[in-house]
């Protein structure tokens, strides 16, 4: 008499119950930013359709693989208020039904060891069968609720459904839906009751902790892919400061002007022949005609002729060698393992060369002082320089005075 009495209880919660879950659904597609339904009496007819569902179940008892397959085909239909149907979708709603109807199972497999019968006796009782359901609904309801308080991580977890590794969640969603649907279909064989008791708990339960490890295993390839982007974004970034380097020092090492290379990479370069101990001659030039140039014809016409000169000179150095200038019209030349007397017989070629070969009104003409330093010598840069230089004056006098007479 007692359990008649509790059947319009349970009836009466199953129905209000239905509404919770109408309700905590349509929360969860708002939250989640579903679009618009694409009828206004959607909802209306999705609580109907599953309350009826739930209603005959309880009072009449229908097939559980039937049941759960009516149950996956209301959810199915909730596609409906998906904008864009694809295989993300398919996948939250495979999702959704997979958590609830493996958890139903595991619920009906508890419930059957506690009554210490099986799983069709519960399924058979006129109490237990919507005391299930109820659990079911609260279950679901709860669960949609859950899910919409953290609806931004779902939205995030939506765009990896691009990658090989969503897609294959996809089809492991499919294939675990059709799984629970089989394993519900042993509730209709004469089986040992507590072997299908075990069988629907254990089952459940580990197609649960698969779907959890997935998860958890696309989130960590998530994590790994957006950590893939920002390295990449910091190597970018990266290459970008190393050019800009690059760049600023070429124009630190580099004369703007006539392309020659600056007095600060000829000092680094001396500094670091001299710390090897490698032999070495140094020259330094001075062009003879620039300032005559730049008051009879400007300074542009100066700098197209140091550009002339630097040119012309270059041509007559190897490869190894390094022309930098130092000064308006004065150059270093620096001959790795070469002496100064071969390298005063360079320049002093190359000064014929470019003598035989200039304009009358532009005379490519320079006066140059050399030293030399032999392997392992002591010498600083500044006596280098300094004997250079003042071999390049002596040069300069000399000249004049032979052209004087």
């Amino acid at each position: 008499m007692m359990t008649t009495n509790l059947i319009p209880l349970t009836l009466t919660l199953i129905i209000l119950l239905t509404v919770f879950y109408v309700l905590s659904n349509s929360s969860l597609l708002c939250a989640l930013k579903q679009g618009t339904v694409h009828s206004r009496y959607w909802w209306l007819v999705f609580g109907l359709c599953l309350g009826c569902l739930l209603l005959i179940m309880a009072v009449f008892g229908i097939p559980l693989p039937l049941f759960l397959l009516l149950l996956y085909g209301l959810k199915a239909c909730e596609l409906l208020h998906f904008p864009e149907p694809g295989q993300r979708n398919w996948s939250a709603v495979n999702l959704n039904f997979l958590l609830i109807a493996a958890i139903y199972l595991i619920t009906l497999g508890v419930l059957a060891l506690c009554q210490g019968g099986s799983v069709p006796s519960v399924l058979s009782d006129p109490l237990l069968r919507p005391v299930s359901l109820i659990l079911l609904l609260v279950l679901n309801g709860g669960m949609d609720l859950f899910l919409s308080r953290f609806s931004q991580h779902m939205l995030e977890l939506k765009t990896d459904f691009r990658s090989e590794e969503a897609r294959l969640f996809v089809q492991f969603t499919a294939l675990s839906v059709t799984f629970v649907l089989l394993d519900s279909a042993a509730c209709l064989f004469d089986l040992p009751a507590l072997l299908v008791s075990l069988f629907l708990i254990g089952s459940n339960a580990l197609l649960l902790l698969m779907v959890g490890l997935f998860i958890h295993q696309l989130s960590i390839i998530r994590e790994e892919a957006h950590l893939e982007t920002e390295y990449a974004l910091l190597e970018s970034s990266r290459s970008r400061q190393i050019r800009r380097t690059e760049a600023l020092r070429d124009s630190a090492y580099r004369d703007a002007l006539t392309g020659a290379h600056s007095r600060l990479y000829a000092e680094d370069y001396l500094a670091r022949l001299l710390g090897q101990g490698s032999p070495f001659a140094l020259a330094y030039i001075d062009l003879d005609g620039l300032k005559g140039i730049n008051d009879a014809y400007g300074h542009l016409a100066g700098d197209r002729y140091l550009q002339d000169f630097v040119q012309a000179l270059a041509q007559s150095l190897r490869s190894e060698d390094i022309l930098a200038r130092v000064g308006g019209d004065e150059f270093m030349v620096l001959f790795p393992d070469t002496s100064a007397p071969a390298a005063h017989t360079i320049l002093s070629k190359a000064r014929a060369r470019l003598a035989a070969q200039s304009r009358s009104d532009w005379p490519l003409s320079f006066s140059f002082g050399v030293d030399g330093a032999l392997k392992g010598a002591d010498k600083s840069i500044e006596a280098l320089i300094h004997t250079a230089d003042q071999a390049m004056y002596a040069d300069k006098q000399n000249r004049r005075a032979k052209e004087a007479t």
